[in-house]
């Protein structure tokens, strides 16, 4: 039995407000930029609501959270990369955590099929029905399980939001994530989320040619936090004679 392409089941009028949503918001849109690209097609707000549910029908529009979709080929590629689903689900947002250390080579690669990051603002609700009880007990943060990710979020305040670079993941995506001294900083900042109180200092020890310790530090005093400068400061001084007899 042959199976229709989604595209072929759709409407004329999904596709064509999938595909101008996308030439404008790219694959990742809000319900809010498909109301924009519907009145640029000339529909009416009925016409459009009944057009963005279609194609979600169809299956050319997947519905992630809330407002949010990601168009499916061949409007949108077949995957989307967790980082960029996890940055634009919550603004503003940075990938931090095990995801940004992983990232670095810092640590080996995180667990499968979960990515985090932090945010100044509160995510609410903690997670999305398919989220694990454990792991929420686990972490402690809130976030949502789409399509078999989970995205786990951390509150910070604002005056933690700094490090932060724009990486490319490929030719055409571009997220904000924790450098890597900044992401280095964060488990002095949080021992506890990050599951040992001294990873910091393992990290240093390991990684001390990786980084930049004159920029771990400074971004040490930009916290205030007399702890967290003395914790950092009293790492690099263990880890500088460990990374010279590595080098003998």
């Amino acid at each position: 039995m042959t199976v229709a392409h989604p595209i072929a089941q759709a409407p004329g009028a999904a596709l064509r407000l999938v595909r101008e949503v996308t030439l404008a918001e790219g694959p990742l849109f809000s319900s809010r930029a498909a109301m924009a690209a519907a009145r640029e097609l000339g529909m009416s707000a009925d016409s459009a609501y009944k057009a963005l549910s279609l194609a979600a029908q169809a299956g050319i529009a997947i519905r992630l959270k809330g407002g949010l979709y990601r168009a499916a080929p061949p409007f949108g590629p077949a995957h989307l990369h967790e980082f960029l689903v996890a940055t634009t689900l919550v603004r503003p947002s940075v990938i931090s955590g095990p995801s940004a250390l992983s990232h670095w080579s810092l640590i080996d690669q995180t667990p499968l099929r979960i990515v985090t990051a932090s945010s100044p603002k509160t995510v609410l609700p903690p997670m999305s029905r398919g989220a694990s009880t454990a792991l929420l007990q686990q972490v402690g943060h809130h976030g949502w399980v789409i399509e078999g990710v989970t995205y786990i979020y951390r509150k910070i305040p604002q005056s933690e939001m700094f490090g932060i670079s724009d990486v490319w993941l490929d030719t055409e995506t571009q997220v904000p994530m924790f450098d890597r001294e900044r992401a280095v900083l964060d488990t002095f900042l949080h021992p506890r989320a990050r599951g040992s109180g001294y990873l910091g200092e393992l990290l240093l020890e390991e990684h001390l040619q990786d980084l930049d310790l004159d920029r771990l530090q400074r971004y040490a005093h930009i916290t205030n936090n007399p702890r967290v400068i003395a914790r950092v400061a009293d790492a690099g001084q263990r880890a500088a004679p460990v990374a010279s007899n590595a080098d003998l």
